[in-house]
């Protein structure tokens, strides 16, 4: 809703059109853009569940926005359905055009209770940039061991960032 206040659509697509219909993204991605190009506003924007890059430019500008909002939400205990995630600055960076068209195969997605998956994007998917694994419920501490050992053999050495267990 938000974005649509913010800007028009049609302009948007009209400046930005390579960034939303772009094969780069994969046939399905370009699809579903045309057949929402077709609605006066924006019912949402396509971007895979995986990591994002940020800059601080944006999410200022993106807080900007939705200043009164946010400090309301702030002060909230606990989620609501109104309130606003990181996903609203992915959006605005996107109608911004601050983006690059990533493959759709830059993140796969695998659950917790399926370690078969996990292990196919870790060591068969050469495509998949990011590796994201989402919890369920359903997993199993059994299905956790086989996750971690996965990573483990993927990723011997800790990096930099991490701090090494004794």
């Amino acid at each position: 809703m938000k974005i649509n206040q913010l800007v028009n659509k049609r302009e948007v697509l009209k400046r930005g059109w390579k960034q939303f219909f772009s094969f780069k993204q994969g046939l399905p991605v370009l699809l579903l853009n045309v057949f929402l190009s077709a609605f006066p506003r924006f019912t949402r924007l396509y971007d895979a569940h995986t990591a994002y890059s940020f800059i601080k430019s944006d999410m200022a500008a993106a807080y900007h926005q939705l200043e009164p909002e946010l400090l309301e939400n702030f002060s909230e205990k606990f989620r609501t359905s109104d309130d606003y995630s990181i996903q609203f600055v992915r959006y605005y960076q996107i109608i911004l055009g601050h983006v690059d068209v990533r493959s759709m195969y830059f993140g796969q997605t695998a659950n917790t209770n399926n370690p078969e998956k996990t292990g196919q994007l870790l060591f068969g998917h050469k495509k998949a940039k990011i590796t994201n694994v989402n919890d369920t419920i359903d997993a199993t501490d059994r299905d956790l061991q086989k996750i971690i050992g996965l990573f483990n053999r993927r990723f011997p050495n800790a990096s930099g960032f991490e701090r090494v267990r004794e």
